[in-house]
């Protein structure tokens, strides 16, 4: 499953706050409340902030059809079972 526009673990970047997004809120109790059977798969904000995960994908951004592209995930992915 995927949400759009989730910083975690990071709040939502200033210059969104007359958005009044808050569903990144209830994503962060609900994740802490460690439901059995959540598994985080893919924290895009995350891993595109931390030097060492971002490097990762390095070779997915050096892919010709990915010249130009934003780096920057703002989205995270998980596994339900």
């Amino acid at each position: 499953m995927q949400f759009h526009d989730i910083f975690l673990p990071y709040d939502y970047p200033p210059h969104w706050g007359k958005r009044y997004y808050s569903e990144q809120y209830l994503l962060a109790v609900w994740l802490l409340a460690r439901e059995p059977g959540i598994e985080v798969l893919l924290p895009n904000a995350f891993i595109s902030r931390d030097p060492e995960l971002s490097h990762v994908l390095d070779p997915l951004w050096e892919h010709p059809a990915m010249q130009g592209v934003n780096r920057n995930g703002a989205s995270l992915w998980i596994r339900i079972a």
